[in-house]
């Protein structure tokens, strides 16, 4: 989260300001220049009638005007969301992308195909392509699988691979290199559990632990930049139910069609009788105690059930998904990219009584739809505005024509409807309401298919056979097959953390919703920002305590920590019947959840039809953003959590002779492999954005 101020004076390359947002309104700070964006808009209404007016721009002359009307509306009224990129960059003349989220494969530049996907040619190839994607303010996600295992041979100089984990290791160093408007790259790298490289070993003493792409995130310094999961199939979830052997292989490089045909596509390869080379067999429950153990206790690699993807994909004749976006959201073929947007859940309510716990809300369905519609409209015409700077994907992304509408403030809406989040009964509501979204996004698209033609990838028998499409209500079915469909996909779940933070809900009109289809974290808790740590309460929580002096929370008041992972996964599983692409969404457990527990959990969100997953631990990584508190504690120090646990880092040498900028302090302790002031708390980090 960032804050605004008004500039006081400036001293060389210090900025001194007194803050105008944020819970230290009109206290005086001071930041290096180098960090301070100067605002050419300093209202909601300028942005907004900035982007509707350039997304409008697409559309026929006479109905331009009346198309850019609805998107205002929705945008300044807080009724719809867009996405970062579109908001900086849509009506801006800066040569920026207005995708979030890209997947890029790894690949020769054209005319060398010759020399295969898994070539010096094509990594270096497709990091200088991964590099334009974040420096134009794109995340993107890319599949390690096509390279060859560890110490296999080369074909030509006859030396050994770096395998798939160390060239991961080398496009993760692109976060850190890249930046775009103080904005890290954002990256996602996958490897499918068939991967020799993907696990060595579970014993923690042995040397290979930390060498496989598992365990690799625990080594200091090492795939820093990326988020990390494993492509898990159906056959290994089985493998590991059963107990049985599992085979960890890769294609004879020495095969003839090895170069022009292998593009990390196990099973396509397989299909055409080609060999395969078993590397290792190990007992799956090995490998799968090892992701769990990861997982329990860091939050990574992450779980995509890879199968689930490609049979619920409505683009599966296009080709086999293999990777995500960075936060998982959009699992999309090579060249594929999506545009966001979100419902603010919070807004779609109306009163319609009073009773001794205040105002009674209803959902407004009518405004819902009348959201829908413009969500569905606008996000198609970003398509045609964004700026490409590459002709194959701009051919992709306008033949997909993929959009990814989505949602915030669910936890909100779910308040003011007093209902549990992750209760039945909440549930039941959320399916319904995204049962609705779903059904008006697909008549949107049908509509403007009608209008300006279906996208041109579009099969119509193909498209119909997609698993996700079968679920669609019969009429809607139909209706595909008479007229076609504008748009490959429509709805996700993002994040929404920037965008959220902006973003009011009708509960509470000065404050902020909860993200994406998350909780908020707790009612009360500490905020850890460029600003400092300060206590804060969720806006709604707020904003019912001022309104009830000495009452306490009714019990549909409830922060992530309050609730069971059961429930987090319930609320996932609820979504993802409606949601043809994908869902961010971190199911949090508390500090004493066992690796046992976490192992249920994964397995819940595989059984529940889910894509994939993440779990969080609280208090599993070294310093986290939000953390729970009594109003008068102080946050720990680094050096307090570090002394509890036995688990001081010890200062790198390089840093021996720094001296903090906040307060002179030459002591420094390493949080997060970055250097932290012990006296006063400031730290230098190049991995993590603050």
């Amino acid at each position: 989260m960032r804050e605004t101020a008004t500039v006081t004076r400036v001293d060389g390359e210090t900025v001194h300001m007194i803050l105008t947002s944020g819970d230290m309104v009109g206290q005086e700070f001071s930041q290096n220049i180098a960090h301070v964006d100067a605002l050419v808009e300093t209202e909601w209404e300028h942005a907004s009638e900035r982007v509707s007016t350039a997304v409008a721009g697409v559309e026929k002359p006479e109905v331009r005007k009346s198309h850019q009307k609805k998107f205002h509306h929705a945008i300044s009224n807080f009724l719809l969301i867009p996405a970062g990129r579109i908001l900086s960059g849509a009506g801006d003349d800066s040569f920026v992308t207005l995708f979030n989220c890209y997947v890029t494969a790894i690949k020769p530049p054209k005319g060398q195909e010759r020399y295969g996907r898994d070539s010096r040619q094509a990594i270096f190839h497709t990091m200088g392509f991964i590099t334009e994607i974040m420096a134009r303010g794109g995340g993107n996600g890319t599949c390690l699988s096509v390279l060859r295992p560890k110490y296999a041979t080369l074909s030509q100089t006859k030396g050994k691979s770096a395998g798939a984990v160390h060239t991961g290791n080398m496009i993760s160093s692109l976060t850190d290199w890249v930046e775009q408007a103080n904005r890290r790259g954002a990256q996602m790298l996958t490897l499918h559990d068939w991967h020799p490289d993907v696990f060595y070993t579970a014993d923690e003493n042995d040397s290979l632990y930390n060498e496989d792409f598992i365990g690799a995130k625990n080594k200091p310094g090492f795939m820093e930049g990326n988020n990390s999961s494993v492509l898990v199939s159906d056959a290994f979830m089985h493998a590991v139910e059963h107990d049985l052997n599992w085979d960890l292989v890769f294609p004879d490089t020495t095969h003839p069609a090895y170069n022009l045909e292998w593009d990390g596509d196990l099973n396509k390869w397989k299909a055409k009788g080609y060999p395969v080379k078993v590397y290792r067999t190990i007992r799956a429950r090995d490998m799968w105690k090892k992701i769990i153990h990861c997982n329990w206790r860091s939050a990574e690699p992450g779980i995509i059930f890879i199968d689930t993807c490609n049979r619920m994909h409505n683009g599966w004749y296009l080709g086999t998904i293999m990777a995500t976006n960075p936060c998982g959201e959009q699992p999309i073929l090579d060249g594929s990219t999506c545009n966001l947007g979100a419902i603010n859940w919070g807004r779609m309510i109306k009163p319609v009584g009073e009773d001794e716990l205040g105002t009674i809300y209803d959902v407004d369905w009518d405004l819902l739809k009348k959201t829908v519609w413009a969500g569905v409209r606008f996000l198609d015409n970003v398509i045609d505005v964004s700026f490409y700077w590459d002709k194959d994907l701009e051919r992709w992304q306008k033949g997909e024509r993929r959009v990814g509408l989505g949602g915030m403030g669910i936890a909100d809406f779910l308040i003011a409807m007093r209902k549990r989040y992750g209760s039945k009964e909440g549930n039941e509501l959320i399916e319904k309401v995204m049962r609705f979204i779903r059904d008006e996004a697909y008549r949107c698209s049908i509509e403007l298919a009608k209008e300006k033609g279906p996208f041109p990838f579009f099969d119509r028998d193909k498209y119909l056979e997609s698993g996700f499409v079968k679920t669609l209500p019969e009429d809607i079915q139909q209706a595909i097959y008479e007229h076609g469909i504008r748009n490959l996909t429509l709805l996700t779940f993002a994040p929404t953390g920037t965008t959220g933070s902006v973003t009011p809900s009708l509960l509470d009109p000065e404050g902020s919703v909860s993200t994406g289809c998350e909780p908020h974290f707790a009612m009360k808790y500490h905020r850890l920002s460029r600003v400092g740590s300060t206590i804060q309460y969720a806006g709604v929580a707020k904003t019912w305590i001022d309104e009830h002096p000495g009452q306490e929370l009714p019990e549909w008041f409830v922060g992530a920590m309050d609730l069971t992972p059961e429930e987090h996964v319930g609320v996932q599983a609820a979504l993802q019947k409606y949601v043809d692409s994908s869902i961010s969404k971190t199911v949090n457990c508390p500090a004493d959840y066992t690796e046992e527990q976490v192992a249920e959990v994964y397995m819940l969100l595989y059984k529940s039809g889910c894509k994939g997953g993440t779990i969080y631990r609280d208090g599993s990584r070294y310093e986290q953003i939000l953390s729970l508190t009594d109003e008068e504690e102080a946050p720990e120090t680094a050096e307090e959590k570090a002394g509890e646990t036995n688990e001081m880092p010890a200062v790198q040498d390089k840093y021996a002779n720094w001296e903090c900028v906040g307060c002179g302090s030459k002591s420094f302790v390493l949080v997060e492999n970055c250097p932290q002031c012990t006296e006063c708390g400031l730290q230098v980090c190049s991995i993590g954005g603050h």
